[in-house]
């Protein structure tokens, strides 16, 4: 009798871990398909956040700093930036984005966790907090990564 109960508790906790397991695999399904969903939907703003959107920011050090950011419809993203006159001291990432509100996404770096806040604007991205708040100042407008 109490060997059975002890396999009657074992597979009681194996199955409340695979339910536990299900529940979080569609909540990361349903979070990585809400740009497509929206863009299914006919949202114009997620089919606006697709493409890809350059600048070159403006520096006190260098020539400026060349960005580029590729936003994709299967939630995924590429952000390349570099000073022009330094090839060595150039980065890039790539992984998943998450539309955060109907004008802000998150860039998640795989690698590290790391989170980085873009906001889309009517000529193209600017970098943001997770608030969606930007930099306002005399050079602001230099620092929008148009479309391409």
């Amino acid at each position: 009798m109490k060997k059975m109960n002890q396999i009657l508790a074992a597979a009681l906790l194996a199955c409340m871990a695979a339910c536990t397991s299900n529940q979080k695999k569609e909540a990361a399904t349903t979070e990585t398909t809400a740009t497509e969903a929206a863009a299914a939907a006919g949202d114009t703003t997620a089919l606006a956040m697709t493409g890809t959107f350059e600048a070159i920011f403006p520096t006190t050090s260098c020539d400026g700093i060349r960005a580029s950011l590729t936003i994709n419809a299967d939630s995924t993203y590429t952000y390349k930036s570099g000073y022009i006159s330094e090839k060595d001291r150039q980065h890039e990432s790539s992984g998943i984005y998450h539309l955060k509100a109907k004008d802000l996404i998150e860039l998640i770096t795989p690698s590290s966790g790391k989170k980085t806040y873009f906001k889309h604007v009517e000529t193209g991205f600017v970098l943001s907090d997770s608030l969606g708040t930007v930099n306002q100042g005399e050079l602001d407008g230099r620092y929008i990564l148009k479309r391409q």
